[in-house]
């Protein structure tokens, strides 16, 4: 085996946004699918040159981990890697005389995942590894060299890392579920393609040309009941010629592979590689060099690092990658601070506060919270959360990703509705529909009675919208990322406008005034259908065409909340407009109150199916009770950027390490 990859780092990057034009019209053309991937490369390389940047990925002091040759059985003969090598695309990696000879020579590596990829005929790799060997961060540091390789030559593939713990092989095939993660933070991926001949998004043509790489890292998140099916599909979702990177914990995938009384299930023409442990040397050099060189840290390291290699528990917990890097984070000083504060690492000696290298690693994860919102020696990096406070927000929502969400490790702002209970959508809906019933009742006759009865009806029927709300909420059925930008089709505006002039001359010169308003009535309820329908199927959402910038989660919330509001505005509006405008031609004030229901009613649909309605009515709720902070995205912006306890992946967060997220779950 050999020295194969290296964990940890800080990177500068220049993260400006770029603004390259190019013609819609002209996407079918292979050039210009080039120039979309060109485009996409530079949103991504700037989306992870970022990401790495708050990883610190590129830090100069790295842990080497050496690589190491799999279990043979998990994967097909080599020459099933060779003989699928062909019409992939041209300049990617490098030739014949450069693959590997078989798995132990690929193991044999020098170099990090682009070598190894490299040597891969197929160019299909599968990742193994132990919790905390570092296999993300050598994901995201591939995701890097084959971008800047991209840039030096021109040609290639556009990699794009995502996480698997959303996906479910079940009901979802590869490429569907790819391209719809890929197009929440890039939504130009989902514009179809003019004159291509079939019904296909960019995305699709972009695949179809191999143009488009899948870095799928968390295979082990999946759940396990469906884990031999994911193979299933990965192995369905690949075409002659397709390139493909997979991460897993070598157990874990080991069962998917094998599973218990069937078939086994093998990546086809994949290869692999296991990431193994740094030696004990280079953990000794790694912590030395964090703490200032071998002399600054004699005194206070001095006992840890004799632990190394030996069969203590902090000998044994320090031999990942996580563990190293959070041992360092907890005891080392940051730029600027001083020892003063800092614990001792040599607690970490002592046997009966950690008699296991699992209470090692447990109080190394109690720690990275601490850690991570202890007083910073720039005062623009100061938090204003408390450490207390963030533990308490961050347990909340471990617990809402390990109870709500089927313990997958993406936190997706649009799922927090499945961390509300049953009596809240029942009392917002019962509520709301209650009083809309009861002032239109008034309108409609003034008298108490209808008020009465009204505010029962409606009461009735806000019962019935919540219990379907609620479940819906909680199977996750309704729940759908959010929109793209607001687009209005013109088709609508001036069919709406020829229209009501036709409906009015013909109300005119059938019944005078009351024939205009009759007709101008009839021609806002139909509108207001329209404009339904069109929400409803995403006719107005729009996507932008610009695809050299990804939107971050918190962007696409308030493009959501904006749509959700423009669009209820519009509906309410228009049902008020229709009847009102027909109670006003009879000389009544029913209409006014009928037209209520309608706005509310229609309102309440437009929350129900809303992303942002359902996260903000789940929000406020989880606010009050103090287990969120009112500022929740701005909590999540400041944990991911400047504390290091979220990470980024595409649209969505995940705890910096998924045993971290498991840890706050389960204790207190």
């Amino acid at each position: 085996m050999a020295a194969g990859g290296h964990i940890g780092g800080v990177t500068t990057g220049d993260n400006s946004p770029l603004h390259v034009t190019i013609n819609q019209h002209h996407y079918g053309a292979p050039d210009a699918l080039l120039e979309v991937a060109d485009q996409l490369a530079l949103a991504i390389g700037a989306e992870w040159e970022a990401e790495a940047q708050f990883r610190r990925v590129n830090d100069q002091n790295t842990l080497p981990v050496p690589w190491v040759a799999p279990d043979a059985s998990l994967f097909e003969d080599w020459t099933y890697a060779v003989s699928a090598y062909g019409d992939g695309p041209a300049g990617v990696g490098s030739g014949a005389e450069d693959w590997a000879d078989g798995p132990e020579d690929l193991a044999a590596t020098e170099g990090g995942m682009l070598q190894l990829l490299d040597r891969v005929p197929s160019g299909r790799l599968v990742v193994l590894g132990e919790a905390g060997s570092g296999k993300t961060v050598l994901l995201v540091r591939l995701m890097l060299d084959l971008l800047a390789r991209r840039r030096t030559t021109g040609r290639g593939p556009v990699p794009a890392l995502l996480s698997l713990a959303s996906w479910n092989p079940a009901a979802e095939d590869l490429r569907t579920w790819f391209l719809g993660q890929l197009a929440i933070s890039h939504p130009g991926l989902s514009a179809r393609v003019p004159g291509a001949g079939a019904d296909m998004s960019l995305g699709q043509a972009l695949l179809a040309r191999h143009l488009l790489m899948p870095v799928l890292d968390g295979l082990d998140e999946i759940p396990q009941s469906v884990r031999g099916r994911a193979l299933d599909r990965l192995n369905e979702g690949l075409h002659s010629g397709d390139r493909l990177v997979v991460a897993a914990r070598t157990d874990d995938y080991r069962r998917a592979v094998h599973p218990t009384g069937a078939l086994s299930v093998k990546l086809r023409a994949a290869a692999g590689v296991t990431v193994g442990e740094p030696s004990p040397e280079a953990v000794r050099r790694y912590l030395e060099r964090e703490a200032g060189g071998p002399s600054a840290a004699a005194d206070r390291w001095a006992p840890v690092l004799a632990q190394l290699g030996h069969a203590s528990p902090v000998g044994r917990a320090l031999r990942t990658p996580l563990a190293a890097a959070m041992a360092n984070d907890t005891y080392n000083p940051r730029p600027g601070e001083g020892l003063g504060a800092l614990p001792d690492p040599t607690e970490l000696c002592d046997g009966r506060r950690f008699p296991t290298p699992e209470a090692v690693t447990a109080h190394l994860l109690d720690a990275t919270v601490l850690v991570g919102y202890r007083p910073h020696p720039g005062r623009a990096r100061h938090s204003r959360w408390t450490a207390d406070e963030a533990r308490r927000y961050l347990t909340e929502l471990a617990k809402h990703l390990e109870q709500n969400v089927d313990g997958s490790t993406d936190f997706a702002w649009w799922q927090l509705r499945r961390a509300a209970p049953r009596r809240l959508f029942v009392s917002v809906f019962a509520g709301t529909l209650g009083a809309d019933f009861a002032v239109a009742g008034w309108l409609c006759t003034g008298s108490w009675t209808s008020l009465a009865s009204g505010a029962a009806l409606g009461l009735f029927t806000g019962f019935v919208a919540g219990e379907a709300a609620a479940a819906d909420a909680r199977s996750g059925a309704a729940v759908r990322p959010p929109m793209g930008r607001l687009r209005w089709p013109a088709a609508l505006t001036v069919g709406g406008i020829a229209l009501t002039a036709m409906a009015a001359g013909i109300g005119f010169a059938i019944a005078g005034f009351t024939g205009v308003l009759m007709g101008c009535a009839a021609v806002s309820a139909l509108a207001t259908v329209a404009v339904w329908r069109a929400w409803e199927s995403g006719a107005v959402a729009g996507v932008p065409a610009d695809l050299t910038t990804a939107a971050a989660p918190g962007a696409f919330l308030v493009r959501d909340r904006r749509i959700f509001w423009a669009m209820s505005a519009a509906m309410g509006l228009g049902w008020l407009l229709a009847f009102g405008l027909a109670g006003l031609a009879v000389g009544s004030t029913v209409g006014l109150g009928v037209g209520l229901i309608f706005a509310v009613l229609f309102a309440s649909a437009g929350l129900a199916e809303s992303a942002w309605g359902m996260y903000a009515v789940t929000k406020g709720w989880l606010c009050l009770a103090g287990r969120l902070p009112w500022r929740f995205v701005g909590f999540l912006v400041d944990a991911h950027e400047h504390r290091g306890v979220l990470r980024r992946v595409g649209g969505v967060y995940q705890f910096r390490h998924a045993q971290l997220q498991k840890h706050l779950a389960t204790h207190r």
